[in-house]
This record gives structure tokens, C-alpha cells and sequence, in this order.
């Protein structure tokens, strides 16, 4: 119970970064120390959930479905988890790496509209998103 209430608390940090960030890309703030700072707080999500990020986006679909449990990571936390990866993603200069982040996003996020009761609209915005971004980025 305490781990996935940290965990969720450290989705929510993500959430704090990933609005930084959109603000940056959006041109709202001019904010040059943001790639710092989500370097930061990945590192602190990495030492405090075990789960190193780029390991993660490199294993394969289904590995990386099954290791998903294992670090409580449900159907719920999929469309923030998602985000997550899609944000870091965007960050990296690796272009390998960054694929790899924009295929796992994009493998939950339709994960998380095919189980999901609900619609999310956001989910299904960036899922076209992250089409588009594979697709400009050579998949």
C-alpha cells in the first residue's frame, strides 16, 4: 500500500515536470533548466521504484507488459505512466532511445483506451501524437 502510494506520488511530481515542460514547448516560459530538473526527478524515481527507465522502453512489448505488474504499475496508472514515457521521450537526443519511449507510450496509452470504462480524450489526442512523432522520427 505505502509503495503505490509513493509511486502515485511520484506520478504526480512527473505530472508537476511534464506541465514545465509543456509550458516550455509551448513557449509559455522560458525555463532552460527544465531538462535538469527531470533529469533530477527521473533519477529520484529510478532509486525510489526501482525502475530504470531506458532498461524499461528497450525490453520488448511483451516483456515490458509483464514487468508492468511487478512494479505496480496497473491499468489505472497506464495513461500517466504513458505520459510519462512520451515526455521523457521527448527529451532525449538518443533517437533510438527516443523511439523506444515513444513505442512503450504509445503501446499503454492504447492499452489504457482498450480497457478502460471510460474515454479519455487526452489519451486518444496523444496517442495521434505519438503516431505522428514515430512516424517523423523514421518507424
Amino acid at each position: 500500500m505505502h509503495k503505490e502510494d509513493y509511486l502515485k506520488q511520484q506520478y504526480d511530481r512527473m505530472g508537476q515536470v511534464l506541465g514545465y515542460m509543456l509550458a516550455k514547448l509551448l513557449k509559455l516560459k522560458n525555463n532552460p533548466e527544465i531538462s535538469y530538473q527531470l533529469n533530477d526527478l527521473l533519477v529520484e524515481f529510478e532509486d525510489s521504484t526501482s525502475i530504470n527507465l531506458d532498461q524499461l522502453v528497450a525490453l520488448s512489448n511483451e516483456e515490458f507488459f509483464n514487468c508492468l505488474p511487478e512494479f505496480d504499475v496497473k491499468n489505472e496508472h497506464y495513461e500517466n505512466f504513458a505520459n510519462i514515457l512520451m515526455e521523457t521521450g521527448l527529451l532525449h537526443e538518443n533517437l533510438n532511445l527516443k523511439l523506444s519511449y515513444f513505442q512503450k507510450s504509445k503501446l499503454l496509452f492504447e492499452m489504457y483506451l482498450t480497457n478502460s470504462i471510460t474515454y479519455s480524450v487526452n489519451a486518444s489526442i496523444k496517442l495521434n501524437e505519438l503516431n505522428r512523432l514515430i512516424q517523423l522520427y523514421g518507424i
